[in-house]
């Protein structure tokens, strides 16, 4: 949904999605995977993305009627999920009428680390808190505030859980499940998109992560989450790596982008692989929404080995247009042009913040 609005600024087809989903729901509050549909399917983790899917359109558009309306359809999903909660704090093994699906890899059966068959997978506690806490900020946008710390309260426990069982000192690294010693990137990267680390630890994690040439690597799709994160946490200049897999659907000599990047994906025309979209628009031109609804932009561009980028971004309020360079002395140069009247804040490479209250034209050199 978000390369819809990066290209379009069009929410029609995102607003029938969400509500598709909503219309989806079992009593016990668990949303289908696929709706509507002949053949009903249930992946457990895909409801924990609608959170996150309502949580971008509200970012983009600031529609918090959209939250009101569905509020009551987030706490069924996050209820479900509570039911599962353990002892020992983890959220246990999911119904076995449901496919036990996570990202496509190779190593793995069917889209599961190995680690299921012996008990909780990590990554699922890790998912289910990254929901919690998404879920906080859009009950604060609603002023539902106890929701929003009773939210948080219980993402910590999932988190303490997490690292009290999980964490493995001796290889620096999250387990694939407490009761294994199965290692993957993905219970590395949601413990940072979880908050079970922060700061310094979370940025020396995806770094051990990166560099361990072991461990199964997530796939293209979830990608976006890895970028997204390395971005959040200010080690973008880590991504250049991740982005060279799009390389590899060029010299396929692709038109369209496939589900997976190992091996004879099943689809060779599949959205959730268009990466490229968001990495273009929301880093290398570096436009994003800096409050709910653009009511603030901000620009921060990310030239990782690029000398120049310009290109032009979608907001509900106008067209941003961005143009940069960077010379071989070092010098950067920055311009373009933002709508009237919504304030932008520009970061330069060298970490110098330029806010521009009335938007508009912008230029400057460093």
């Amino acid at each position: 949904m978000m390369f819809t609005y990066i290209i379009s600024g069009d929410d029609r087809m995102a607003r029938r999605t969400l509500h598709d989903y909503h219309s989806s729901a079992l009593p016990s509050g668990m949303l289908q995977s696929r709706y509507p549909s002949q053949y009903p399917q249930i992946i457990p983790s895909f409801s924990l993305y609608w959170i996150h899917m309502l949580y971008d359109h509200y970012m983009y558009f600031g529609d918090v009627e959209l939250i009101r309306y569905y509020r009551r359809t987030i706490g069924g999903v996050l209820d479900w999920f509570r039911r599962l909660v353990r002892e020992d704090g983890l959220v246990g093994a999911t119904p076995d009428a449901y496919w036990h699906y996570y990202d496509w890899v190779e190593e793995w059966d069917n889209g599961a680390p190995d680690a299921r068959v012996h008990g909780p997978v990590t990554i699922l506690s890790q998912m289910y808190a990254a929901g919690l806490r998404t879920a906080a900020k859009l009950y604060e946008a609603v002023n539902w505030s106890d929701a929003a710390r009773e939210a948080r309260e219980e993402a910590d426990a999932l988190c303490a859980a997490v690292l009290k069982h999980c964490w493995r000192e001796e290889r620096g690294l999250f387990s694939d499940g407490p009761s294994v010693d199965m290692f993957s990137q993905h219970a590395q990267l949601w413990a940072v998109v979880s908050g079970a680390v922060s700061g310094a630890e979370a940025e020396a994690l995806l770094e051990r992560m990166l560099s361990d040439k072991s461990l199964p690597v997530v796939s293209v799709r979830m990608s976006y989450t890895l970028l997204r994160t390395l971005s959040g946490i200010g080690r973008y200049d880590l991504a250049q790596p991740i982005m060279q897999q799009w390389n590899q659907f060029l010299e396929l000599h692709l038109t369209t982008l496939p589900e997976w990047a190992f091996g004879s994906p099943r689809s060779d025309c599949h959205a959730w692989s268009a990466l490229p979209l968001s990495e273009f628009t929301s880093e290398i031109l570096g436009v994003k929404s800096g409050r709910s609804g653009y009511a603030e932009i901000r620009i921060m561009p990310q030239p990782l080995h690029l000398t120049w980028a310009r290109g032009k971004v979608v907001t509900p309020h106008g067209i941003v247009e961005v143009s940069w360079s960077l010379a071989e002395d070092g010098s950067f140069q920055l311009q373009g042009e933002g709508p009237a009247g919504i304030p932008i804040v520009l970061t330069l490479p060298s970490g110098e913040v330029v806010e521009l209250p009335a938007g508009g034209r912008f230029g400057t050199a460093v």
